[in-house]
């Protein structure tokens, strides 16, 4: 019982960091516009897959990766 409330913890730990990550990107193209040297930060932090006319589309590499990683992870464990 105890690995299981353990468990639990790592879990919505997990999702609290990811949430809070998810809102930094969805705040990210405004920041852009504001401080365009960020445009250039490490593809693994932000990858554009469009960006004209004010609309930016893209994605978090390492947010990917560490949602696969948690759901191998909590398969594994189950």
């Amino acid at each position: 019982m105890e690995m299981n409330m353990d468990w639990i913890y790592i879990a919505r730990l997990a999702g609290i960091v990811l949430i809070a990550i998810g809102a930094l990107l969805i705040l990210l193209p405004g920041i852009l516009k504001l401080v365009p040297s960020l445009e250039k930060a490490h593809p693994l932090l932000w990858y554009t897959f469009y960006g004209k006319d004010g609309l930016v589309i893209g994605t978090s590499p390492i947010l990917i990766i560490i949602g696969v990683t948690l759901v191998l992870l909590r398969k594994l464990v189950a």
